[in-house]
């Protein structure tokens, strides 16, 4: 069942962010949510939408330190705002 858990996380965190991009449209949150997308659907094993939301990291943010590796883990979150 574990596993089964986890899936459904990563259908949740993809379904979560392609919501916000759709919602919100060039806010501040398309950087984190292309890359929480290309790593749901990486860790779904579905390659195209992988591949998909990896190009248009790349292509709209090519200086984005997600594509370095991630976030700083000093780095204070976006919807923190206290």
């Amino acid at each position: 069942m574990p596993v089964l858990n986890q899936l459904w996380a990563y259908v949740a965190a993809a379904n979560r962010a392609q919501q916000a991009l759709t919602t919100y449209p060039q806010t501040p949150a398309t950087e984190e949510a292309l890359f929480i997308m290309s790593r749901a659907y990486d860790k779904l094993g579905l390659t195209p939408l992988r591949d998909d939301a990896d190009r248009l990291l790349r292509t709209n943010f090519p200086s984005s330190s997600f594509l370095a590796g991630g976030k700083a883990a000093d780095a204070k979150p976006w919807w923190k705002f206290w």
